[in-house]
């Protein structure tokens, strides 16, 4: 054979296999048909598992609610709809929102108050507070959890856990406190949920929230830019003066404002009470020297800040609610100005004793009252 012919010949294009060319279209049209399968029978499967763990749409998988003794949803008579006919008052806050039994002191709080007493109606107090949780959630739980359940009043109490997400540099902090790792994982989810279109597959969603804790899992791995949740880095205590997260608090608190006035409920905002002794050091708090009571559950000023920042914070706060309450026309309450110090009220710098939680609650019960919250009806009975 001509050597020249046969490398001719080899230069030349093969013909088209039509046959191999159909069996890959095949091939992949088979594929990507069991991949849409599989995918809508994750997504039944999600819709059906996920409302019984109270999660029946996807906001409340990038931000699911959880049902405790706290929040209602435990309770089978608690509704979206008042049915039974009784005061329902919401908590919105942190720890100190459920702490000493706070909604059953403020339920026998209002029970009590003479205004209420002319409508024989009983009365539920359901706390949405939570260890560590700041504004932010309450505004998410406000907006998503209790959407369309009917409250006669909303209470918001709430401050120094938002002051832990400014121990950061600069560089570090983020818009909607996502430099925390528990806040990074809502924040993608939640914004995919708002799609018109794609927020309204439970799968897309929940793929988004697994991915978010992946994320946040290498991070703690390998570069550890995000800001525990429950206790600061001892190195980035010092960036905590610059209150990078106060414009967000007060954004967090005007939205719940915002919401409760669409939905026609009163909301009582409330500032926030603190006291850290002249005499405070973390060596002291630790040898229970300080005139606190203290408990199993006392916690050191430091685990939000380093002290003198967080007081003066506090104070920061707290002047931000009062404008707020004055501009959004809530229910106010200024619990900081007035309420007493000492061990009898306080086991730390926050957290109240049995007699500080009953003075709260006794306190923003007579609020309610004043603002005309009872004037609905004739003697409650607290739950």
């Amino acid at each position: 054979m001509n050597p020249r012919a046969a490398t001719t010949a080899s230069l030349r294009p093969r013909p088209f296999n039509q046959r191999r060319a159909a069996r890959a279209a095949v091939l992949l049209a088979v594929n990507a048909g069991l991949l849409i399968l599989v995918a809508l029978a994750a997504e039944l499967a999600l819709r059906v598992i996920l409302p019984r763990q109270n999660s029946p749409a996807p906001p409340l998988i990038a931000y699911p609610r959880f049902a405790n003794n706290i929040n209602g949803f435990n309770d089978q008579g608690f509704t979206p709809a008042n049915t039974d006919g009784r005061w329902r008052i919401l908590c919105l806050g942190g720890s100190t929102s459920m702490w000493q039994s706070y909604p059953q002191y403020l339920a026998a709080a209002i029970a009590a108050l003479p205004s209420a007493q002319q409508s024989g109606k009983r009365v539920l107090v359901v706390s949405a507070g939570e260890i560590a949780h700041t504004s932010r959630d309450s505004y998410l739980k406000y907006r998503y959890w209790y959407d369309g359940y009917e409250f006669d009043a909303v209470v918001f109490y709430q401050a120094i856990n938002d002051l832990r997400v400014n121990n950061c540099p600069r560089a570090i902090y983020k818009p909607g406190y996502t430099h925390l790792a528990y806040y990074h994982e809502i924040e993608a989810p939640l914004r995919l949920s708002q799609r018109p279109i794609l927020g309204r597959s439970f799968l897309l969603v929940f793929l988004a929230k697994r991915l978010a804790i992946l994320a946040n899992k290498l991070d703690d791995r390998f570069y550890q830019r995000r800001v525990p949740q429950h206790q600061p880095r001892q190195e980035w205590l010092k960036f905590g003066g610059h209150y990078l997260g106060l414009a967000e608090y007060q954004e967090n608190v005007r939205g719940i404002a915002r919401l409760a006035r669409e939905r026609h409920q009163p909301l009582l905002l409330q500032t926030f009470c603190s006291w850290i002794p002249p005499e405070y050091s973390e060596e002291a708090f630790k040898a229970k020297v300080l005139p606190y009571t203290f408990t199993g559950s006392s916690k050191p000023v430091e685990l939000w800040g380093v002290p003198n920042i967080v007081q003066r914070g506090l104070s920061m706060y707290n002047d931000t609610l009062r404008q707020i309450a004055s501009e959004e026309q809530t229910l106010f309450l200024d619990q900081a100005a007035a309420f007493p110090t000492g061990a009898e009220y306080f086991i730390d710098v926050c957290h109240f004793t049995p007699r500080g939680a009953e003075l709260l609650t006794r306190r923003a019960a007579r609020a309610l009252e004043q603002g005309g919250v009872f004037d609905r009806g004739s003697q409650p009975s607290s739950e």
